[in-house]
Order: structure tokens, then sequence, then C-alpha cells
């Protein structure tokens, strides 16, 4: 038989008076609730520390939501603009849930799992979700593995503000809330007290079963994680992360990636030393702290971790004693077997996309910790405001790569001849400098553009862009950027041509596809592979072409009729790859190493 009487909160307000009362509708198991309350509350931990950490704006999912003592808390906590979100096993549930935030004076979206998964699963309620709002996630660990994995966009931006792991009734919390944590580099914690304020203390693996809450390794090594009157602060709290840096720092990909990430690392005040591969080009990006961070290696321990970002290859130089961080960028999808030795000498791997991590793991790197440190723009250059713009009486597309086979610049070619013929109002502009290539080399791979039936409407240039500045400007000259390449390490141009409101075409196949997506680009699908070296790339055939052409053809039409809009979805996309996002990203890895 249910009882009838509601439980009052044992929170009160100013006024004394319960905050909130769950009214039974029906529950099962109330008294048990009931009898919670009453002897020190429902779920006591994960509400006192939501008290102390929720901030305006805030999100709350509770995958394990009971009878919503958790959710009521966080929508009665008296800020502004808090989000509360639950997901019911049963309508019953879900339908108790909202009734009680309703009385309660606010609103509880209460959904039931099967709602969920008809409606496009966790990641559509991810992309719901503002991308301002910091998440506080509740789960069950017998459902943990999934509830990651479906919300694993949210991880993946590091929106994820805590994690909130209930005990399991088979004692089980312990083993899967650990190994959880580990894969996601956040650190369990048990809620304490001490002198009256309110502490999370790191637990460790084979202690009893009891709730954790999980907050990314990054801040808890730099923090302690104490639970103050306001959020967990990551912001500044990188001093503590001291290690060294090895990359490039000049005019190829990898050194453009190198400069940006020295540049952002400086701006978060990172404790880095940095040693550059080769020559320093101080234009590509100011860095104030520069001659400090190459003079920074004797003040750090010896212990330090060491990252060094460099092809597959030339991984074994390492700086001092500490942990052997490896940071390739490649393109296919099997190695020589002298790379894997170099892959195999690091104690953790760095890649850019979640692509390159599976290609690792597909060679044999199963037990390797591999961490996803995504590249990004520097949207103060590139940005949908720069000075200038295309033509208005033909449509510009521009691609933006040295010319080899990978980034499929004859394939393009091939592309553009059959989708329009000499009088069509079009343009194909391709800057294709190849510094690794002797100048008749060179010649030979640019011949078949000189001699195109469309060759009046193809403008080549073989210099570089002397500055990254030249480079935003020449994006805004286009209409349209064209990247049909067989295989990517990351594609910087591509993200550049995003940032700045750019429609984009490109293939639907490796480390691009990290940030590519069907509403930010208009894709080519591939098929198959095809062998390429000691691996493989995507082949590119008919159907390829076919796409690639319809494509084409859309953009022009729309911007001979008016009605090529900004792509406002590759802005958004812009906004999130950032620089400091990878930074932040790269002292997490770095923080789980040590």
């Amino acid at each position: 038989m249910f009882s009838l009487i509601p439980i009052p909160s044992t929170e009160v307000g100013e006024d004394g008076q319960p905050k909130f009362y769950v009214f039974p509708n029906g529950q099962e198991n109330f008294h048990f609730w009931a009898d919670q309350e009453a002897n020190g509350g429902v779920d006591p931990e994960f509400r006192l520390f939501l008290g102390a950490q929720l901030q305006s704006g805030d999100v709350l999912i509770d995958l394990a939501p009971g009878v919503g003592f958790l959710a009521l808390t966080a929508l009665t906590s008296g800020i502004d603009a808090i989000r509360v979100v639950t997901v019911s096993e049963t309508l019953a549930g879900a339908s108790a849930l909202e009734s009680n935030g309703r009385l309660a004076g606010g609103t509880i979206d209460a959904l039931t799992w099967e709602h969920v998964e008809a409606s496009g699963g966790l990641d559509g309620l991810s992309r719901s979700i503002r991308s301002e709002s910091h998440v506080f996630i509740r789960s069950g660990p017998d459902a943990l593995d999934r509830n990651v994995a479906l919300l694993w966009s949210l991880f993946k931006q590091e929106r994820v503000a805590a994690l909130l792991i209930d005990p399991a009734v088979s004692g089980t919390s312990e083993l899967v809330g650990h190994g959880v944590c580990r894969a996601l580099a956040f650190v369990p914690h048990a809620l304490a007290e001490r002198d009256g304020e309110l502490l999370l203390l790191p637990l460790k693996p084979g202690g009893p079963s009891q709730p954790m809450i999980a907050v990314p390794r990054v801040v808890s090594a730099t923090t302690g994680a104490e639970v103050h009157d306001g959020p967990i602060d990551s912001e500044t709290a990188h001093a503590s992360l001291g290690f060294h840096f090895i990359s490039p720092f000049c005019r190829t990909g990898y050194g453009i990636a190198g400069a940006n990430l020295i540049h952002a690392l400086d701006q978060v005040k990172a404790d880095v030393a940095f040693h550059p591969l080769g020559v320093i080009d101080p234009a590509i990006v100011p860095v104030p702290s520069l001659h400090s961070m190459q003079d920074r290696a004797a003040a750090l321990p010896d212990g330090s971790p060491s990252v060094r970002m460099s092809q597959q290859f030339d991984l074994l130089a390492q700086v001092g004693t500490g942990p052997r961080i490896g940071f390739p960028i490649f393109e296919l999808d099997r190695f020589y077997v002298q790379e894997l030795v170099h892959l195999k000498a690091q104690d953790r791997l760095l890649v850019c996309s979640d692509w390159a991590r599976t290609v690792l793991r597909g060679n044999g790197l199963t037990e390797m910790p591999i961490d996803v440190v995504p590249l990004g723009v520097d949207r103060r250059i590139f940005h949908e405001d720069v000075p200038g713009g295309p033509p208005e009486d033909e449509t510009v597309f521009i691609q933006i790569g040295k010319i080899e086979p990978r980034k499929g610049q004859l394939d393009l070619l091939a592309a553009f001849e059959k989708a329009f013929v000499p009088t069509d109002q079009v343009r194909l502009v391709l800057h294709c400098h190849n510094p690794f290539l002797k100048a008749a080399d060179l010649e030979a791979l640019v011949a078949p553009f000189r001699r195109s039936p469309m060759a009046s409407r193809i403008d080549l240039h073989l210099e570089p862009l002397p500055t990254q500045r030249d480079v935003a400007r020449a994006i805004q000259r286009a209409h349209c950027g064209v990247f049909c390449s067989r295989a990517e390490g990351w594609n910087l141009e591509a993200l550049e041509v995003l940032s700045m409101g750019k429609p984009l075409i490109a293939t639907d196949y490796s480390a691009h596809t990290e940030f590519l997506t069907p509403e930010n680009a208009q894709l080519v699908e591939i098929d198959t592979l095809e062998p390429r070296g000691v691996g493989h790339w995507a082949a590119f055939g008919a159907r390829q072409e076919e796409s690639l052409i319809t494509h084409l053809r859309t953009v022009h039409r729309q911007r001979s009729e008016g009605a090529l809009t900004p792509n406002i979805a590759g802005i958004r996309t812009a906004t999130f790859f950032s620089w400091e996002h990878a930074a932040r990203c790269l002292l997490r890895a770095v923080a789980a190493s040590v």
C-alpha cells in the first residue's frame, strides 16, 4: 500500500519551511525515500556539492533520478536559469517528476528512456544544451559506460563540470566508477567536511562502495579539488602542470599547430618549457613569453612530462626522465615497423581526432593511453568580417594545400571540368605551393591544370602565402572552399574556411571528420579505401566524382541566384575549436600522465 503523505525536503528556505515536497503519485517504495530523507536526506553528498557549485545557466542531467530529490534541489537552489533534465525508466516516474517540479515552482524536463531513444538519443539532448552551459551528470554505475558514451560530445567539449556516480546495490560502483573515470581523465572524490568547510577528497581504488563525485583531472590536480562557495576553478590552475613541449614553430602544418599551441599555452599561463624543432618563425603568431619558455627547461623537475609533436617516425627524442608523450599527426591507417617502434616507445599518445585514435587502436596500441587533442583556429585572424570579398560576377572556389595526390587536386580538376564549361561564370583558385618539390616536379604536377579546357577559369598560385592574414584574405575572396582529400591528419585550412563563414565541400573521411558535419559542410561520402604505401586512404570513384560535381553546381547556382548564405554552423564549429580549447585538452592529457 502506497503512502499518500508528501515528503518534506530536509533543506529549508529563509522562512524555515521545506524548499520543496515530493508527492508520491503512486511510486513504489515511497516509504523508503521518506525514511532516508527523514534521517539526513536523500543523496546528501550530491545535494551539498551542487549547492556549492551550481551557477546561473548550469544544467543537471539526472539519469538515475529516483523520486527526484537531487533534481528538485537543483530546481529550488535559487540560482537563475538552472535547467534540470531527468530520464526515468517509466512514464509514471517521469510524470511524477514533472508534477513535483511544477509544484515546487519550476520546470523539470522529465523524459523517459523510450522518449530519449525515439528522439535521437542522449546525443540529441546534448545538442539542445546551450554551448556556454556547464553540465553536471548523475548516473548509476550499472549504466555508466552507456551513459558516458551517449553523452560523449559533452565530455569531448570539456563541458562536464562533474560526474556524480551513485553507489551500486551490487557493490560494483567502486570498480566501474574508477575505470570509467580513468578513461575520461576524471578523478573520483568523496565529499567531506573539515572545520566547517566542504572538501572533495580523492578516492583511491580498493575502497568501499560509496557515492563518487568525479571532476576533470586537470581541475583535481591543480586545485586540490576543494569545494568553495563557487565553482571549482580550472582557469588559473595550470601553473603546477610543468612539462616540456617539443615542436616546430614554422610554416609547415606541424609548425603552424605548434606555434598556435605555444601561444595558447602562454595565454592560459601554463608552466611550459618549449624546445623548438628547427628555426622559429616569430611572424606566425606573437608569443610574449616565448624566450622565457625556452629558458624554462632547467627549472622543471627532472620527472616532468615531455610532449613531442612530430611525425610518427620521429618521437624518440624526449626531454628528461618523466612520462614520454608523443603527438603524431598522420593520414594513413597503417604504420611501418619502425614507426610502430616510435609509437610504442611512448607512455602516452596524443592525436587530433577520434579517427586517429581508432587507427592507433587498430594497429595494436590497445593498452596505450591515447587522448584526443583537437587542433584549432585563430578567430582573431580567420573570422567572417575580414575586409574584402569575392567578386559578384563569378563563383569562386578555393583550395589551399600543397599539391600532391593525397590532397586530391586532380580529382577536383576532373569534377570541375565536368561540372562547368568555359563560358560559365566560375573560377577555381588553387594555392598549392609544395616546399618539398623541385621546380620541375612542381611544374609537372600542375601541367594538367594548364592544359585543361577550363584553364581560363583556373588560377594557380605556386608561391606560399606569406602570413596567416594573407591566407585569410585569400579565403575571403572566395565563395566556397573545396577539399576533396583522400586523407587528412587534421586540415587546418578547412577549419579556417568554416571560421570565416564560407560554405565548404569536403570528403567525409579521416581526421577532418572531427569537425566537419552535414550541418557545416557538403560532404562527399566515401564508399571504400584503396591501398597507399603501407596503409590505405579514401578511394575516389565515379560516385564521389558525381557527388562533388553536384556540390559544385549547387554552390554556383545558389551564388547566381543570390541565395548563397553565410555558413553560420561553420562559424559555431570554429568558435568551439579554438586554440585555447586545444591547449586545455593538452593540459588535461598531460595531467593524466603524472
